[in-house]
């Protein structure tokens, strides 16, 4: 990696910008709609991602007590850690709290935001790098906009990905240049990332392990691998020491999670194996597509299909079959390196995660701790993207280079060409299909809060049971926690990754209501030296009154 970096020019930062603007307009706008009248994802996940936010804003502003005591899912303790808790990201969502946005519409500019932030991360390392400006932008637009990531806008708790491009940068300049500093800089990347999404802090740090060993593997010279592991006496201990503080500056996030653990049982082996890579996988998408969605049919052979959605686009897929013909023909060894040390990442992390015939090397991993909390390991595409990115814009730079010779308005005509296929490949259609409505949900919680107010406007404590068990229950309960959470009181509602380990007894099943008696009694045995546990004598029900003699709301 040199320093030798020219500065864009206009036309460069255009196409940067430019590339910026359709991404935004083409995927979360599109979703969104101009006037953000719908909100990405659906009533349950999407929501849920917006209460965690939202508690989070109380907490800071000192309207909660406790961060990770939320007040649903009464009364079991720390329930903030049965899922995503947005800490990385909360003072982004609390900055459009402060400016008077309402729950949701800061929930939307906080995901528009993040998009900007993968986008400008990707762009400018993969500048750094010292690629083709025009091949930086498609990258960046690749790793911000892909298939894969408009997949998972229905759990967009996976949307902040920015240290993803800082973390390789900075393990990259230390591999090279054997500077400490550069370790510590990648270790807080990958703290941050961590505190922004777990499971993506996961995946970066995987994916930086076989980054590493890739580098000693193409090095093969015992000096410069002396010079990595060990260095001097003081640089080791330099190099212990970020490592052991990135392990203590984790502390605080993982800790309420380990002993959240102990008491759970970790998921299953035929679980996590669902959600494994397949063949299939790498040519699956969704209907949604512009361009690929008759792919959509090879969901038919996926177990959890709507998990496998992997397909990058033909041009990242095309950019991945180069690096041959680059590594013949191009004089720029860095350029090589370069492709030789992110496709062994990538395929490495794909073999590793790969499954076939019950067989994977992942499962060497299933024991180590924490490992087995991850339930989707096919979501390693995310971290994956970059490698991927990085790929298009290598692949974009040599061809750059074919055309040096070429005239000016013909460079123009080509990089503009390539631009817009990579927004057609990564395009979206049908976009309504991915989203709700922003002023409908928001009326569905507001409906239950009225119901609340008129059976006891001093209600500290509620539990919703809708009139028909069979409607969805996941849905109404996420009305439940958002109509108590802008009530500013509790609910025994709840909905999370997983669910206390307290007997809660299911409206859908027979006998309810006596379950119902029989955990009221329990639960008040169970959680007696729990603060605010006597409020579960002033219960409050309401919906389905049959519990309690009565009819319904």
């Amino acid at each position: 990696m040199h320093d030798d970096r020219h500065p864009l020019t206009l036309r460069e930062y255009g196409a940067t910008v430019a590339m910026l603007l359709l991404g935004m307009y083409f995927i979360p706008l599109s979703v969104m709609h101009l006037d953000l009248s719908r909100i990405p994802g659906d009533l349950v996940d999407s929501r849920l991602n917006n209460y965690f936010l939202e508690h989070g804003y109380r907490w800071v502003t000192g309207q909660v007590a406790s961060f990770w005591n939320a007040p649903f899912f009464f009364p079991a303790p720390q329930v903030m850690t049965l899922s995503d808790n947005h800490l990385g990201t909360l003072p982004l969502y609390s900055l459009f709290r402060l400016l008077n946005f309402d729950r949701e519409t800061a929930y939307q500019l906080w995901m528009l935001t993040l998009f900007v932030l993968n986008y400008l991360c990707a762009v400018v390392v993969l500048n750094l790098m010292r690629f083709n400006p025009v091949g930086a932008a498609a990258g960046g637009y690749f790793f911000t906009f892909s298939l894969p990531m408009s997949a998972q806008l229905g759990h967009i708790q996976l949307l902040p990905r920015f240290m993803i491009p800082l973390a390789f940068y900075f393990v990259l300049r230390f591999l090279q240049q054997k500077r400490n500093r550069d370790l510590a800089a990648a270790c807080a990347c990958v703290v941050m990332q961590f505190y922004c999404v777990i499971y993506i802090g996961y995946f970066l740090s995987l994916g930086l392990a076989f980054f590493f060993a890739s580098y000693l593997i193409l090095a093969w010279d015992r000096m410069e691998i002396r010079a990595i592991l060990w260095g001097s006496r003081k640089e080791f201990s330099e190099r212990a020491l970020a490592l052991v503080g990135s392990g203590a500056a984790l502390m605080p996030l993982m800790y309420p999670y380990y002993l959240r653990s102990i008491y759970s049982e970790p998921i299953s082996w035929d679980v996590i194996s669902s959600m494994l890579p397949r063949a299939y996988s790498y040519f699956y998408t969704f209907n949604e597509s512009l361009m690929w969605s008759w792919l959509s049919g090879l969901g038919n052979a996926l177990p959890m299909a709507h998990e496998h959605r992997l397909f990058v686009g033909l041009l990242p897929l095309l950019a991945l079959m180069l690096p041959p013909l680059l590594w013949i023909r191009s004089p720029d060894w860095r350029l090589t390196l370069m492709g030789k040390l992110f496709l062994l990442t990538l395929l490495g992390t794909t073999l590793f995660t790969f499954y076939v015939d019950g067989v994977s090397l992942y499962r060497l991993i299933y024991w180590a701790p924490g490992v087995n909390a991850i339930r989707a390991p096919v979501r390693i595409i995310l971290m994956q993207s970059f490698l991927v990115a990085v790929m298009v814009a290598l692949a974009t730079t040599f061809m750059a280079s074919l055309l040096k010779d070429r005239p000016e308005w013909a460079k123009i005509i080509l990089a503009g060409a390539l631009l817009i296929l990579m927004v057609c490949d990564q395009g979206l259609v049908r976009t309504y299909k991915l989203s709700y409505d922003k002023s409908a949900a928001q009326s569905r919680a507001r409906a239950l809060e009225e119901l609340v107010l008129a059976r006891d406007p001093k209600a500290k404590l509620f539990l919703y049971l809708p009139s028909n068990p069979l409607e969805e229950r996941a849905e109404r309960n996420l009305d439940a926690m958002l109509a108590a959470q802008h009530m500013g009181i509790y609910t025994v509602n709840g909905h999370s990754g997983y669910e206390p380990r307290d007997n809660r007894p299911d409206p859908r099943k027979p006998n309810y209501c006596s379950h119902l008696r029989e955990w009221f009694v329990s639960a008040k045995a169970n959680y007696r030296e729990l603060d605010n546990v006597d409020l579960l004598d002033h219960l409050l029900i309401v919906g389905d009154l049959s519990c309690i003699g009565g009819g319904a709301d």
